[in-house]
């Protein structure tokens, strides 16, 4: 299992966890970003949390400004709670001073790697079902693709301006998995692609085709395109309650290698 927050890394752990975090960060990019020192205060109308978080995975010390009220401010105008992403690579007593001041831990999640080539060894590709399976990639997030995606997370039309801009703000090379089968939407996912580096988000598989190994062939089909395109290492983001993706992922030969979570302020009494 995940290892914990505090356990000491070697220094080639810490410079990879800061390069993740790193090109994690330009997965997904912000309506509104404002820069602290090296911190990033972050607003995109209270939807998901990476994008409405002080990102603080810098590798580097404290800003010296007086960045905790700078942060409540930025936040009080976007009438937004005053949130914090907190990893391995964030300066050091930061999660204790967020701790004694009441800050509450929200979402732990794990970031796993994998290499390009054992996923594909691990995984298998499409079988010999009489049910015609399509997987196409589009290096935009057309409206089409878009549909599938609040298809197979279940989510409401209020979202669609959000993530239309949110996914075609992404400036690296970037690729949108659509999985069907008969001609209807099965899956969808993302790959980011950077510096040799492929980071897989938004995969998502519609409810009634869960549990039919339907994640096990896309992951397969998003390895070949990421060997296709140079990228030999892989990296995802999970949520560590999240069982079946777990089991998912370590299946196909990913391993964790750090922990991130967010500190929410407290409630005002």
């Amino acid at each position: 299992m995940p290892k914990e927050q505090d356990t000491p890394l070697t220094t080639d752990s810490w410079n990879l966890i800061k390069l993740i975090e790193r090109l994690a960060f330009r997965t997904w990019p912000a309506e509104k970003t404002i820069e602290c020192g090296d911190f990033v205060f972050r607003a995109s109308q209270g939807i998901t949390k990476r994008a409405n978080s002080v990102w603080t995975s810098t590798g580097s010390p404290f800003p010296e400004s007086n960045w905790l009220e700078q942060a409540k401010h930025f936040y009080e105008r976007h009438t937004l709670p005053l949130l914090f992403h907190i990893s391995n690579v964030s300066p050091p007593g930061l999660d204790k001073q967020l701790a004694d001041a009441g800050y509450i831990v929200e979402a732990p999640c794990s970031v796993l790697t994998g290499e390009t080539a054992i996923v594909i060894a691990n995984t298998p590709d499409r079988d010999s079902s009489d049910d015609e399976w399509e997987i196409t990639v589009t290096p935009h997030a057309n409206s089409a693709w878009i549909d599938e995606f609040l298809l197979a997370e279940q989510f409401d039309a209020s979202k669609r301006a959000f993530y239309e801009k949110v996914l075609n703000r992404i400036q690296p090379l970037k690729g949108f998995f659509s999985f069907k089968i008969n001609g209807q939407c099965a899956a969808v996912a993302t790959v980011v692609l950077e510096e040799g580096w492929a980071g897989i988000t938004n995969v998502a598989v519609v409810p009634e085709r869960r549990g039919q190994g339907i994640g096990r062939v896309l992951l397969h089909e998003l390895a070949l395109w990421c060997k296709d395109q140079g990228a030999h290492h892989l990296y995802l983001q999970v949520v560590q309650d999240n069982i079946p993706a777990w089991r998912l992922y370590t299946k196909a030969g990913f391993t964790p290698l750090y922990e991130y979570h967010y500190r929410r302020e407290p409630l005002q009494s």
